[in-house]
């Protein structure tokens, strides 16, 4: 029972890791993209914050009950319009 549990707890952990490289890879595809087809592809973002030259799109991630469980924010640069970084909380 319990060589059982270590293994589920290592598949767990395996799975889970390859579900984070595959999101961050899916984010990096977006750098240079421009703030048009991000907004095109991901609709409109609930928060938007501008400081000097970046402007911050927030995405909150929800939960099937609609609750916030995180969120991402994608940094553009306001001279070219495009994604700098993405990052998620």
């Amino acid at each position: 029972m319990r060589k059982a549990a270590v293994a589920a707890i290592i598949i767990f952990g395996l799975l889970a890791g390859c579900g984070t490289y595959g999101d961050q890879a899916r984010h990096d595809s977006w750098i240079g993209k421009t703030e048009a087809s991000l907004l095109s592809s991901w609709g409109g973002p609930d928060r938007v914050l501008e400081s000097g030259a970046v402007k911050y799109l927030t995405y909150d991630i929800r939960n099937f009950y609609g609750d916030t469980i995180g969120n991402r924010t994608v940094q553009i640069n306001t001279m070219t319009g495009r994604v700098i970084l993405i990052t998620r909380n």
